[in-house]
């Protein structure tokens, strides 16, 4: 049987049905960081994926996926604690792509995804209306994100390489 010129059974009416599922990471601090992470949920809800956060805090009621907490570090040598978390997620997990809203986790994060060739996206906050986040222009300046959102048109002139993508909160 022929439906909208693809046979039944073709290949290609199987791909549409049966996409492969990608593993994301998604990181990011608490509070702030982390609901905007949520509000990203109709977009990689249908994938499996896993939450990192860098503190304790309560969300488990309503999640739909495991949380993993690292270290709480932010310009201090506690990053090099990060580091070692981090790797050990990303090789324990091998997720398909990281997906995250900030802050510090970001920066680790992004950089130990070159060594394992995992994409990133990056979503600067949306509390960030004028000016770039520190975060975000370190991320954006090493280059650690294949895909830079930024949710205020004003921010262009800071990240002319960014995809200016609405606000998401």
């Amino acid at each position: 049987m022929q439906t909208g010129g693809i046979r039944e059974g073709d290949d290609r009416s199987a791909g549409a049905r049966h996409r492969r599922r990608l593993r994301i990471c998604l990181v990011s601090s608490v509070g702030g960081h982390f609901r905007e992470l949520l509000q990203l949920r109709p977009l990689y809800s249908a994938h499996g994926h896993f939450y990192v956060v860098n503190d304790r805090m309560e969300v488990s009621r309503g999640l739909d996926a495991r949380m993993i907490r690292i270290t709480h570090a932010e310009r201090e040598w506690k990053q090099l604690i990060n580091f070692v978390e981090a790797g050990s997620i990303l090789r324990r997990l091998r997720p398909d792509l990281i997906v995250t809203t900030g802050a510090s986790p970001a920066v680790v994060f992004g950089l130990l995804a070159r060594w394992f060739r995992i994409p990133v996206v990056y979503v600067e906050g949306s509390y960030a209306v004028q000016r770039p986040t520190l975060t975000g222009w370190l991320v954006y300046h090493l280059r650690l994100a294949e895909l830079f959102l930024y949710q205020w048109p004003a921010l262009k002139r800071s990240y002319p390489r960014g995809t200016y993508a609405g606000l998401i909160y």
